[in-house]
């Protein structure tokens, strides 16, 4: 009996009153919606709409124009209408608009002509999802693909070069544009004086190459040969084991210090500060992997360059070294 008048109830609901069952389907539903006039004013939005934008109530939304005040670019109207005019219709169809904080969020629209009874049109509406996070994950995954293929070029152009200098000046500057950094440098181990110096650098002033030696165990760069261990800091002023007051050359708190190894051997050091780009400009875990990975090539390509370059001094000791260059 219960079952039979609850089925009774939710007829009658429906079909006697279906324009407070449509109002609550809108109104309850998760995907904004809207309805815009011609000139792209907002004549209608439901509650997921306002949220979606950061609102808290509905007439802080409506009469603002689409183009004007809620786009990102104003000049993508013109491209939502002419998609619209192609086709009559839009589905899933990108665009950014500007959340009340100031912020951009991607949403996708799949939009219909709303059209008077003589068939001209009057306006549009459009249902709405939020697609910011998806985009950000999908752009996420683009960058690290592009940046593994960089990274597999890297260690395929190492492979060709036989000269050391050409190896460190090669190596700071693709490492620091896959990385997006400002400023990188491979420091070279010498073992009798136990000290590093700066073979390359990318972004930094050429009487900072010339003078820097540090001892092992000195400065950041000394610690990190002495413990042989890849180091990222996130903030110098707080790290634990390198906290001391920001610096002039480290701008933006973060860096990151790889050594630079051959099996147990150190041969030197890279180093990376000031992140070019990302919403706090620091380095991740993910960048430090990438830049142990890269580490290790630019290790295997100095050890085959200074082995290349030895093989090259014997052979011009050899007899019939003035045969080779004769013919």
């Amino acid at each position: 009996m219960n079952s039979l008048l609850t089925k009774t109830k939710f007829y009658t609901l429906l079909y006697l009153e279906p324009n407070k069952v449509f109002r609550q389907l809108i109104e309850e539903s998760r995907a904004g919606v809207y309805i815009a006039d011609e000139q792209g004013n907002l004549m209608y939005v439901n509650s997921a709409f306002v949220s979606m934008l950061g609102y808290s109530r509905k007439d802080d939304l409506l009469g603002k124009n689409l183009a004007k005040e809620l786009y990102a670019n104003p000049d993508d109207r013109q491209s939502f209408l002419k998609a619209m005019e192609k086709a009559g219709f839009v589905c899933d169809y990108e665009v950014r608009n500007k959340r009340k904080d100031g912020s951009v969020a991607v949403f996708s629209v799949t939009g219909n002509w709303v059209k008077d009874e003589a068939n001209r049109i009057m306006g549009v509406e459009g249902i709405v999802h939020d697609i910011t996070e998806k985009k950000r994950i999908e752009e996420s995954f683009k960058e690290e693909k592009d940046e593994l293929n960089q990274i597999l070029n890297f260690e395929e152009s190492l492979s060709l070069i036989h000269d050391v200098q050409q190896l460190g000046n090669f190596s700071v500057d693709q490492i620091a544009g896959i990385l997006k950094a400002q400023k990188c440098s491979f420091m070279l181990y010498d073992q009798q004086k136990e000290e590093l110096s700066i073979l390359a650098a990318h972004g930094l002033e050429e009487s900072t190459i010339r003078n820097t030696h540090i001892k092992m165990g000195e400065s950041i760069a000394g610690i990190v040969a002495q413990k042989r261990e890849p180091t990222l800091v996130l903030n110098i002023e707080y790290d634990q084991h390198f906290q001391h007051p920001n610096r002039p050359y480290y701008p933006t708190r973060s860096f990151m210090s790889v050594p630079v190894m051959f099996g147990p051997r150190l041969l030197g050091i890279i180093n990376m500060a000031d992140k070019l780009d990302g919403s706090w400009k620091v380095f991740t875990d993910l960048d430090l992997k990438m830049l142990c990975v890269m580490a290790r090539a630019v290790g295997i390509a100095l050890e085959n360059t200074r082995l290349f370059q030895r093989l090259e001094e014997l052979a011009e000791g050899e007899p019939w070294a003035s045969l080779r260059h004769r013919y």
